[in-house]
């Protein structure tokens, strides 16, 4: 056998569709013949098999962790001949963090592909780690997938620079995913190009693109690739073209991507499926009739899904519509209770619904928001927009048009509201949270997923798996004051944007309950109504009625950044928290974890909390879980106040 060709796919960010990529090129190369290994390289969040649907009996963690073989691992498959996956093991973070001795054991066992397969393509995690940059290493040529966003460009320049400075110079080669025209690729790869040749004095060449296309969600729900899903697409032809040249080793060149996109469009343009009988005559039989079984399949859950995103919609406006008659109409009165940083949705026909945030305002006069592409285009269509905000157990809807222009791009500036409508919300309100949670969906692998806010009857979730409305969710997660809620069944309601679900809960009961109550209680408890002029938070309490521990416990729960200001007789201090986690502290003298120590000793005294807008240096690194068990520790060692 010829060497193994290595091929290794990497990006500077995650979420920009690199294990889609690398599944469907490796699949479209094991169709033209070639024996194929796809090693899912990105050992704390690997989910190649998720893409196929096999649950793997071992993965790399039991190379590295338990002396495994290479060959123990493999997932191979009747249904995708030639082919084969080494999974990574989702979630075992223990890989990110490999000693020398190990990492080596685990590349050496990869070598040993090549006597068994004339390619192997490696999907990395995203970023820079010594194991990223090993699997680099090994590799003939590097694919980077980049999105055409500003984020994804400037980080995968980070990522070529440092295999630079590192002296890793491979054949770069840059796939431009979710591409909308052919003008916008060749753009962003000029660019790119030529920052890349100015600054790091690097060859980079364009493989070419992929386009915005929703089958993606759909494959990865189904959890078929795309290429056997819909084999005739023109996504997948972008595969099997991308195959043939990693196969044949030709060249691209700037017409034949145009030519690529000119196809695409065409075809995308065709409003039926339309079978040649003269195409694919030699695929007869089982591997045919699977594809088209497929597809009919695949095409009426699409239909199904698009009448059920319908009816919820529709829903929506009978919702609105009865909320509207309870409504209250004010007018000639300034609303007064606009807060820095909370939510602003605009809203196009009751229907698409595009989500801002408030990040300053002059009373009376004007908002100023954030903006994005869509919410630049409702105001360029219409003179007025729906804007709607939360504000306690009510929706405040109001219209809005530009008030004035800003140099920023992300910023536009909306009239601030004179006449509005005031609706009363359910009577179980949500509180703002962030809290990671698993959610178990469909019997597949846990979920990494967040919760937004929180109430007794739902939440607004987040997670990077596409779901759909009506879709049952198994929700786990731990409270900030350590207490556990345990398979707790969500049906999502309504998709709020993408990968962002209302949900409603199917009745809570038990201990689960006891908790959830009691922690809401609490939260509210804490986070009273009080606020300074600005618009952020104020708020204040004793000692004697909160523990130490249950206020950083909540505080650190919230979605805001926040300065606990802590006073007693001798003792003067402060507790930054950002992002959920504490991040500084001060007690008299001392700075750091010696300082949150002492302060964890107060039993008596008074708070003075506020939002923290600022920026501090980063004293403590520890997760505030451990951070407050190492704190309970140290009261019950015999610490005295002031000792």
């Amino acid at each position: 056998m010829e060497k193994t060709k290595v091929i290794t796919v990497t990006s500077g960010k995650g979420g920009v569709g690199k294990s889609n990529f690398s599944l469907n090129l490796a699949l479209s190369i094991s169709k033209l013949g070639k024996k194929v290994a796809l090693l899912d390289a990105d050992l704390a969040l690997g989910n190649a098999d998720l893409l196929i649907g096999k649950k793997p009996e071992k993965t790399i963690a039991d190379i590295v962790l338990n002396d495994f073989k290479i060959e123990d691992v493999l997932i191979e498959d009747k249904h995708y001949p030639n082919f084969a996956l080494i999974p990574a093991g989702s979630g075992i973070f223990e890989l990110t963090k490999l000693s020398g001795k190990k990492r080596n054991h685990l590349l050496g066992e990869i070598k040993r592909l090549r006597d068994r397969f004339e390619y192997l393509i490696i999907d990395t995690g995203a970023g820079i780690s010594n194991e990223i940059l090993s699997f680099v290493k090994l590799a003939d040529e590097v694919v980077v997938v980049i999105l055409p966003e500003v984020t994804s460009i400037k980080d995968s320049y980070s990522t070529l620079k440092i295999l630079k400075e590192k002296n890793i110079v491979r054949e770069f080669k840059i796939l431009i995913n979710r591409a909308k025209s052919k003008a916008q690729v060749h753009s962003v790869f000029e660019k790119f190009r030529d920052t890349v040749k100015k600054f790091l004095h690097l060859d980079i060449n364009l493989l070419g693109f992929l386009p915005e296309d929703e089958n993606f969600a759909e494959s990865v729900n189904r959890q078929i690739p795309i290429i056997t899903l819909y084999p005739n697409s023109p996504t997948s032809k972008l595969f099997k073209h991308y195959a043939e040249y990693f196969v044949n080793n030709s060249n691209l060149k700037g017409v034949e991507i145009d030519a690529l996109f000119d196809d695409l469009i065409k075809e995308s343009a065709d409003k039926e499926f339309v079978s040649s009988k003269n195409e694919d005559k030699k695929e007869v039989g089982e591997a045919v009739e699977s594809n088209f079984l497929d597809f009919y399949v695949a095409e009426s859950e699409k239909k199904i899904g698009d009448i059920l995103y319908q009816l919820n919609e529709l829903n929506k406006i009978v919702k609105i519509l009865k909320r509207k008659v309870k409504s209250e109409a004010v007018t000639d009165s300034y609303f007064e209770n606009f807060y820095i940083g909370k939510e602003l949705i605009f809203v196009e026909n009751n229907i698409k619904h595009y989500t801002s945030k408030i990040v300053g305002y002059e009373f009376g006069k004007y908002l100023i928001c954030t903006t994005n592409k869509d919410i630049d285009k409702l105001f360029e269509i219409y003179d007025y927009v729906t804007a709607r905000y939360s504000y306690e157990d009510y929706i405040i809807e109001f219209k809005a048009k530009i008030y004035g222009e800003l140099e920023s791009v992300n910023l536009i500036l909306i009239t601030y509201p004179k006449d509005y409508l005031i609706t009363k919300l359910r009577d179980s309100k949500r509180i703002s949270v962030q809290i990671p949670c698993k959610i178990i969906y469909k019997k597949i692998k846990p979920l990494n997923g967040m919760i937004h806010d929180l109430s007794l009857n739902g939440a607004l979730i987040s997670t990077n798996y596409p779901c759909d409305i009506g879709d049952i969710l198994e929700l786990n997660f731990v409270l900030p004051n350590g207490k556990e809620i345990k398979n707790v069944k969500a049906i999502i309601r309504n998709i709020r944007e993408k990968n962002r679900y209302g949900v409603s809960f199917d009745e809570i009961v038990g201990i689960n309950k006891k908790r959830l109550e009691q922690f809401i209680e609490s939260y509210r408890k804490l986070f009273s109504n009080q606020y300074l002029e600005d618009g952020r938070d104020k708020i204040s309490g004793d000692l004697k009625d909160f523990s130490f521990f249950d206020l950083i416990q909540l505080t650190s729960s919230s979605a805001k950044d926040y300065v606990i200001e802590v006073y007693s007789d001798d003792v003067e201090g402060k507790i930054y928290i950002k992002n959920g986690e504490v991040i500084h502290a001060t007690c008299n003298e001392k700075i750091g974890i010696d300082a949150f120590y002492e302060l964890s000793l107060l039993k008596s005294g008074e708070f003075y909390m506020s939002e923290f807008m600022g920026d501090v240096d980063r004293t403590i690194s520890e997760k505030t879980d451990v951070l407050l068990l190492n704190a309970a520790y140290y009261n019950d060692s015999g610490q005295k106040d002031g000792g």
